[in-house]
């Protein structure tokens, strides 16, 4: 029996009352009930660890971050429920871009509410930021074709990210305020040296309180190297210090069990597929 398959077919059949969970010391156990697992696993399976430690795909800073917090989510929740599963997402804050967001982030956060779109609202306008300064710059310039060719796209990126950063705040006013917000903290140096601990609490608050961070700089040497790369390092030095750790992908990165010593640690989920 392979475990990752094991835990894949625990996720997926979660929500569906297939299976329940015995106990978790000295060794999870489970007992299915579902005829399909049943036939697959037997009535009763066991695994020999009291804990599995899950890590899904590196929390990147991106638009698209919110499909990202639902995975984050559905997995915390199943976490929670079943016991013996820990979740610890790992924070990408290698680049400089990264750490601008989480700048940003720890800013907002401070002001927005539970359930509102604090990490969405956060890329949108630390990109606007950084897109406004350079636009600044090419304006004050004898720009080439190229770059008057990079002011155009500037502008049209701008007058998206506006469009769409009034949507997340609400108003043209709270999108103007958080943006204010946002420059002071960008500007402000020990306002971006505090930001660790500030940053864990409001992702466990914005995800699930049950749910572990760690930062991709502490888990590697050199944050230089591509993000994949870095990636795989951190979840190899996870690995190290827990057996039983396992990368839970969504299927976009189900290239990654062709990668020597990945195939029996990556379990991919889809949560887009429809379930009976």
């Amino acid at each position: 029996m392979k475990i990752n398959e094991l835990v894949k077919d625990l996720i997926e059949a979660w929500e569906s009352n297939s299976f329940r969970i015995e106990a978790c010391e000295p060794y999870i156990k489970m007992v299915f009930t579902d005829p399909i697992l049943v036939n697959k696993y037997g009535r009763e399976s066991s695994i020999p660890v009291h804990i599995i430690q899950l890590v899904p795909p590196l929390l990147v800073f991106e638009e698209s971050v919110n499909r990202l917090l639902r995975l984050y989510r559905y997995l915390a929740s199943f976490a929670s429920s079943t016991r013996c599963f820990s979740i610890l997402v790992i924070i990408n804050d290698c680049g400089i871009e990264d750490q601008h967001v989480i700048t940003v982030y720890t800013a907002l956060s401070r002001i927005m509410g539970a359930g509102e779109p604090v990490l969405e609202l956060s890329v949108v306008i630390s990109k606007l930021l950084r897109f406004s300064e350079r636009l600044k710059k090419l304006r004050g310039m004898n720009v080439s074709d190229e770059e008057y060719i990079e002011y155009q796209r500037l502008q049209g990126e701008i007058e998206r990210l506006i469009v769409k950063g009034i949507r997340l705040a609400g108003s043209e006013a709270k999108l103007l305020n958080a943006l204010r917000l946002a420059e002071e903290a960008v500007k402000n140096t020990e306002i971006q040296a505090s930001h660790a601990g500030i940053l864990d609490e409001a992702l466990r608050l914005l995800i699930h309180e049950s749910i572990g961070t760690v930062r991709l700089s502490s888990l590697v040497d050199n944050c230089s190297k591509p993000r994949l790369e870095l990636y795989l390092s951190a979840f190899n030095r996870l690995c190290s210090t827990h057996i039983y750790t396992y990368l839970v992908a969504t299927p976009e990165y189900s290239f990654l069990k062709n990668i020597p010593g990945l195939s029996d640690k990556l379990i991919v989920v889809d949560l887009d597929e429809p379930r009976d």
